[in-house]
């Protein structure tokens, strides 16, 4: 058993360490919360969102776009490609970015019920509301 000395000089670096994932969910949230083209829903799943990754682990994101026709295809892209570089200079990790519209994660949930599973499970919502394929059915 161990016991945290907060007067300890490293105590705010430890602190800081065990709340890493807050820290990334808060500065997600406030990035995607910035976005002129907001997502129908953003979130956090695999390792990142179950605490269980090490220093080779991607930070896995689900964006469910809105439907988007040019210039704000464009300002899109701009935005996940600037939230892909931000992940990267916060954590040092790559960002996993599943990009989807809706009709897609529908086609994408019935096909490859694995990795719905894992959605449904894992999910820490950062932004708008799952929609129904990923929430999981009263049992």
């Amino acid at each position: 058993m161990y016991s945290l000395n907060y007067d300890h000089v490293l105590y705010r670096a430890v602190e800081a360490l065990l709340d890493a994932r807050q820290e990334l969910t808060r500065r997600l949230r406030e990035e995607i919360r910035g976005w002129v083209q907001e997502p129908a829903f953003a979130g956090l799943y695999g390792s990142a969102a179950r605490l269980d990754g090490d220093a080779d682990s991607d930070v896995d994101l689900l964006l469910i776009r809105p439907h988007l026709r040019a210039p704000a295809k464009q300002r899109w892209i701009k935005q996940v490609h600037k939230l892909r570089k931000s992940v990267h200079e916060w954590t040092g990790n790559n960002a996993d970015i599943t990009d989807l519209t809706a009709a897609q994660l529908k086609s994408r949930t019935r096909h490859n019920a694995e990795l719905a599973d894992v959605w449904r499970n894992d999910l820490v919502t950062l932004a708008g509301e799952a929609p129904n394929e990923l929430v999981i059915a009263a049992r």
